[in-house]
């Protein structure tokens, strides 16, 4: 199924609607960003005079629509009694066709059409942008989101909602992560890589001065081995505790946190994330075209449960 690359495509299709029948809310856009919909709408009231001209109008009252470009089609009635309208969306070919018969049976009804959203198509509605910004002892990203351009959109929608646009901040932890671990566990690290290289059979006074330097480190850690402190700091990188360190306030809302894409060797033994990204949501329209927010980052207590894992 092709997406949806511009507003241009989306109002061919609107067209459709728009160049039949004339609804209470014409070529109203409603943009899903969770599920990557852009939504057509309009709302219709039925009387008598209107079910005949949509009889005579269209062919025996159905609509036709490119499959290849709409998603899916929903139907609902609101008067005299709330109803979703189902079973009068029928494929065939390459068109999807909407049976408009059922909701002649209401006073109110509304038409949505679904259509897939390039994220290209996005990017041309809204800025979105996540700057940060250093304190002593935390790290504060300003948010910010906005309508392109709201005056050309209202030549060709009269309503819009993007709603849950994301906006994504980039928060590096590799250095954080290098500078916390004790300066023991590294020499422990280096020792254990070291004994493990180690292939010349002649250098055996040499390991046991390793190994010794090793035990004297290993006091320091207690009972656990190194592999299981690094496999604690593994755990406590996770998203969902990572989390825990991050706070939105204002326009926007907290969605998710995820590894980044690019990672590190910890202590050389295990892979790491160099970065975590900290996604946060907000909604724009028409009457609110921009967003403004901030995300507080804990540096500082991160770094310090960082450190509290080697003790």
């Amino acid at each position: 199924m092709a997406e949806i690359q511009d507003t241009k495509q989306l109002l061919e299709i609107a067209e459709t609607i728009s160049g039949k029948i004339l609804g209470d809310k014409k070529d109203s856009l409603r943009v899903e960003c969770m599920n990557g919909l852009g939504v057509y709408e309009t709302t219709i009231h039925v009387d008598n005079r209107f079910s005949k001209w949509v009889q005579k109008r269209l062919t025996h009252g159905s609509m036709e629509f490119p499959a290849s470009q709409v998603y899916t089609i929903k139907t609902t009635g609101f008067s005299p009694f709330p109803q979703t309208i189902t079973g009068n969306v029928t494929k065939s070919g390459g068109k999807l066709i909407l049976d408009l018969n059922p909701a002649l049976e209401f006073d109110l009804f509304r038409i949505e059409i679904f259509c897939r959203m390039d994220d290209d198509f996005l990017k041309s509605l809204v800025r979105g942008r996540a700057s940060p910004e250093p304190l002593r002892d935390r790290l504060k990203y300003q948010l910010s989101a906005q309508l392109r351009n709201p005056e050309g959109l209202i030549l060709n929608f009269s309503e819009i909602q993007i709603e849950d646009f994301p906006v994504s901040a980039t928060v590096h932890i590799a250095e954080r992560i290098n500078t916390n671990v004790p300066e023991y566990v590294k020499q422990l690290s280096r020792i254990e890589a070291e004994i493990l290289g180690e292939r010349n059979p002649h250098e055996g006074m040499k390991i046991i001065a390793l190994q010794r330097k090793k035990a004297q480190l290993q006091k320091k850690l207690g009972k656990a081995s190194l592999l299981d402190k690094i496999q604690d700091l593994s755990l406590f990188l996770t998203p969902s505790r990572f989390i825990n360190y991050i706070e939105i306030v204002e326009d926007f809302r907290l969605h998710q946190c995820e590894r980044g894409h690019e990672f590190f060797k910890a202590l050389g033994m295990l892979h790491m994330p160099k970065s975590m990204e900290v996604i946060s949501r907000t909604d724009l329209s028409l009457k609110k075209p921009a967003a403004s927010g901030s995300m507080i980052y804990e540096s500082k207590k991160f770094e310090e449960d960082v450190s509290h894992i080697f003790k």
